[in-house]
């Protein structure tokens, strides 16, 4: 019986032994895979993209953070962070455009004067509603003419999926190329949105708080033009005002580039202009009847708010004739104008898809 049992043992244990081995084989690759699986779950699970970051207008605009480096980016490396192809700068940082093209997209209501100086200007459509999923922050420093410095810094914080918060402030000072050129503003913005959960109602909100401040030149006077297009030479002179002779008989001269040192050059008048703009806009928007499977808005009825202040000041101590003349001098030019807007909108809206998106507007000022 023990030799039968031997026997046994000796044909048929290594297939059991076989069995076994194959047995953890399958477990341990088993194991493998589950742990692979879960790495590739937390990897995902934790990967963020720039996608995740929108940027929300009131003209139904989206865009998406931009972290690369490009040559878009240096074309909006400037004063406006805008590409400024059509655009040509005055000498200083602040101050107005001369526009070479023109554009049928804006249709926008007359409104009070110094439209010059609004090309940075921050509209309502300028004014974006953030979607972060963390904490975004955007700086933008730059240099100015001569003297002075840019510096555009934005924080917009998520508080949950719904309810997001931006504050951002635009501060600058540049002394520029002529005399009489300074420039300097601060131009704060707040704005805030919320959307449900259910994805029928929105609101978005914004403040905004702009100071600006210019010096004037109306260009430069009729010596400065001479100098600035001829940009003649100088006699040396010594301690006793009389010209140096040089070895060959001639004067000692000195090359002076008017054109290139325009600091030294006089302007037309000497003036400030000071601007204050003050603004606050609200939305809020009801879906009562949606396509949720082409995310359309069958029926909404939207509320819009908007209130805004501007303050425009032109002074001009010298009393200077370059605009007609003072008929009393002994009085400074001062020019002041005020300028309030309320306004109401109450917009049904109807988005059929295919026929297109109906609205019905209901304006009070």
């Amino acid at each position: 019986m023990l030799k039968q049992f031997l026997v046994f043992i000796f044909f048929f244990g290594h297939f059991v032994l076989l069995s076994q081995s194959s047995e953890i084989d399958l477990k341990l690759k088993a194991q493998l895979e589950q742990e692979k699986l879960e790495k590739e779950s937390e990897n995902t699970k934790d990967t963020l993209t720039t996608d995740y970051y929108k940027i929300y207008f009131l003209n139904d605009k989206v865009e998406t953070v931009d972290t690369s480096l490009n040559i878009y980016k240096d074309y909006k490396f400037n004063f406006l962070r805008e590409d400024s192809f059509d655009l040509i700068s005055f000498a200083n940082s602040g101050h107005t455009f001369n526009k070479l093209s023109y554009d049928f997209k804006d249709f926008s209501k007359p409104d009070i004067g110094a439209r010059g100086k609004h090309f940075h200007y921050f509209e309502k459509e300028d004014i974006g509603y953030y979607n972060v999923p963390t904490p975004f922050t955007e700086i933008f420093a730059k240099s100015t003419f001569e003297q002075g410095q840019i510096l555009d810094m934005l924080v917009s914080i998520n508080l949950s999926r719904q309810y997001n918060f931006t504050i951002a402030h635009k501060g600058y000072k540049s002394l520029g190329k002529y005399i009489n050129t300074r420039s300097r503003g601060n131009q704060f913005r707040f704005s805030s949105n919320f959307n449900s959960k259910n994805q029928l109602s929105y609101w978005r909100f914004h403040f905004v708080s702009q100071n600006i401040f210019n010096q004037e030149t109306a260009g430069i006077d009729a010596d400065s033009i001479y100098f600035f297009e001829q940009a003649t030479n100088y006699f040396v002179l010594d301690q006793s005002g009389n010209q140096i002779i040089e070895e060959d008989g001639s004067f000692k001269m000195i090359e002076y580039d008017g054109y290139l040192d325009r600091s030294r050059l006089g302007p037309g008048v000497f003036a400030r202009r000071i601007f204050i703009f003050k603004k606050i806009f609200l939305r809020f928007s009801k879906s009562f009847v949606k396509n949720k499977k082409e995310n359309l808005n069958t029926l909404a009825v939207n509320y819009q708010f908007t209130h805004e202040y501007k303050k425009i000041e032109y002074n001009d101590e010298m009393n200077n004739n370059l605009f007609g003349e003072v008929y009393d001098e002994e009085q400074t030019v001062s020019d002041q104008s005020r300028f309030i807007e309320q306004e109401n909108k109450i917009i049904i809206s109807s988005d059929l898809n295919k026929l297109g998106t109906f609205n019905l507007i209901i304006c009070t000022n």
